[in-house]
C-alpha cells in the first residue's frame, strides 16, 4: 500500500502537546486535504493558492510544489508510484490524477459534487465520498468508460438506516474491498462488507 499504517500498542496514548509541521505560510488557508506516505512524504491540498505542496517528514521546506487550477479540495490519495488523485469538484465536477512521470493532469472520475474523501483500493479502483449527496460510489480506473460510477453505500438521501449515510467525509478500503466510512452527520463509522447495501456500524 502507498498510505502509512503505523502500529500502535492497544495502550497506547497520544502526546497531549501537538507540534505544528506547517503554517499557513506553506499549506494556505483552511486546508482539507492532507496524505502521508509509507517513507513519511507529507501531501497537502493547498486550497487558498490552489496547488499541491508536498515534503518530508521533519523538513519545514516543502520538496516539490504542483501548481494546478484546483477549486477548493477537499480530499487527495496519493499511489506508490507517486501520482496524485485530487478533488476537483467544486465547480469542476471531477476527480483528477497527477501523473508523476509526465508532469500532467488527467481526468479520471467525474461526479456532480464534492468528494470529501478519495481511496483506491488493491484492485485500482477509484472511491469517492460523495458528501452532499449521501453516497459512495467506485469506478475500476481500468475502465475507459468514464461516467461508469457504482454506488456502494448509501441511498442518496441522508438518514442513519443501515442502507443510509449522512454527509460521508473519510473513507477506507481493505485487503477484503470492504468499504468504512466515516459517517459524519451520524456521529458514527459504517463498515459495508464487498457487495453488501446494508452497513454494519463499528463506531459510534
Amino acid at each position: 500500500s502507498s498510505f502509512n499504517q503505523p502500529k500502535f500498542h492497544p495502550t497506547a496514548t497520544w502526546n497531549s502537546n501537538g507540534i505544528t509541521v506547517a503554517n499557513q505560510s506553506i499549506v494556505g488557508a483552511n486546508p482539507y486535504a492532507i496524505f502521508v506516505s509509507t517513507n513519511n512524504t507529507i501531501y497537502v491540498a493547498d486550497r487558498e493558492n490552489k496547488r499541491i505542496v508536498m515534503w518530508q517528514e521533519e523538513n519545514v521546506n516543502s520538496t516539490k510544489i504542483i501548481h494546478s487550477n484546483l477549486t477548493g479540495s477537499l480530499s487527495l490519495f496519493v499511489t506508490s508510484n507517486g501520482d496524485i488523485y485530487i478533488d476537483d469538484s467544486q465547480g469542476n465536477d471531477r476527480v483528477l490524477k497527477w501523473i508523476a512521470q509526465i508532469n500532467a493532469f488527467v481526468t479520471v472520475m467525474n461526479v456532480n459534487s464534492s468528494c470529501g474523501g478519495l481511496f483506491i483500493d488493491i484492485n485500482d479502483t477509484l472511491y469517492c465520498s460523495i458528501y452532499n449527496q449521501h453516497q459512495v460510489v467506485k469506478r475500476s480506473l481500468s475502465n475507459s468508460v468514464m461516467n461508469s460510477n457504482l454506488v456502494v453505500a448509501g441511498t442518496g438521501i441522508y438518514g442513519s438506516a443501515s442502507d443510509q449515510i449522512n454527509s460521508p467525509l473519510g473513507i477506507f478500503v481493505d485487503v477484503n474491498l470492504d468499504l468504512y466510512v466515516a459517517d459524519c452527520g451520524n456521529d458514527r463509522v459504517q463498515l459495508f462488507q464487498s457487495g453488501e447495501s446494508n452497513g454494519i456500524t463499528v463506531v459510534g
